[in-house]
């Protein structure tokens, strides 16, 4: 479903099948014409076995170019990642900003424009400083468009910590530090919360309490490829003896859908909502 989407969507706009592509040190830039690229490091964690680098991925898009979500919408491809086998990575965690809702061609997206700073986790292998054969590589894919759509293909080569000047990693704990403003907060705050989430037979209902009002609220909704959540959420104001305001949001799946409970039985849905300059996420499993 999801897929036949993303095709029909990448034909009518003449996709460019070879796309973009660049090669280098993690922190230089990479350019193409619609986009650079680079990966720096910012500071490094023990967990448990395993180094932890904590790094930024700054990504400067061409003008009038925008990329994607985690989840992209109706069409489009993310930010992908992946370390090659031969990497000495054990796995990487991107941390989506917050994105804006976009339409066209009417279809809706979920996008990022102009610069974009992500904050990246890489656990590396237990001896990933001893073990000269590993090459750090990093392959990092991703969709950009603006009346067309561009592949951008990158390939990045992570340094050891170790090799890196110091004043240029205080610059980047610093701008890893801003990055992480936009970044949700995981969980409730006290001037916004979501309390529950449940499923119609084609809607997601999510009760929510904020400290001012949510009219203007935004709500982004990854459930993977198990259902594509794209309308316009229906914000209903509940009346209650409480200072703060309380409201249910309604979001519809797409059309076709016959039954929510059976599509997300046992998945895990990632629930995000901006209102005004606070922005929290809450996962639920059903």
């Amino acid at each position: 479903m999801k897929f036949m989407q993303i095709l029909s969507f990448f034909i009518s706009l003449t996709v460019i099948a070879f796309g973009s592509m660049a090669y280098a040190n993690a922190q230089d830039w990479q350019k193409t014409d619609e986009a650079k690229l680079r990966l720096v490091l910012a500071n490094q964690e023990q967990d448990d076995e395993n180094l932890v680098y904590k790094a930024l991925l700054q990504i400067e898009l061409s003008e009038d170019w925008y990329s994607y979500w985690r989840f992209a919408g109706d069409a489009g491809l993310p930010l992908s990642m992946t370390p090659t086998e031969d990497s000495g990575i054990e796995a990487i965690t991107i941390k989506w900003p917050i994105p804006k809702r976009h339409e066209a061609y009417d279809m809706v997206s979920f996008i990022y424009e102009e610069n974009i700073n992500i904050p990246v986790d890489i656990q590396l292998k237990a001896d990933f400083q001893d073990n000269e054969s590993y090459t750090g590589r990093i392959n990092a894919f991703f969709m950009v468009c603006n009346m067309v759509c561009v592949p951008q293909d990158f390939t990045l080569d992570l340094t050891g910590f170790d090799a890196q000047d110091q004043q240029a990693i205080n610059e980047n704990t610093a701008l890893l530090k801003l990055a992480e403003r936009d970044l949700p907060h995981k969980g409730k705050l006290s001037a916004l919360e979501i309390n529950t989430a449940v499923l119609s037979k084609d809607t997601l209902v999510l009760a929510v309490r904020a400290n001012s009002s949510l009219e203007h609220a935004q709500v982004f909704v990854d459930a993977g490829d198990a259902a594509i959540f794209t309308a316009m959420p229906e914000i209903m104001p509940l009346d209650t003896e409480s200072t703060a305001t309380h409201a249910l949001i309604k979001i519809k799946a797409m059309d076709g859908v016959e039954d929510l409970n059976a599509d997300l039985s046992g998945q895990t849905i990632h629930v995000v909502i901006e209102n005004g300059n606070k922005a929290i996420q809450r996962d639920f499993t059903f």
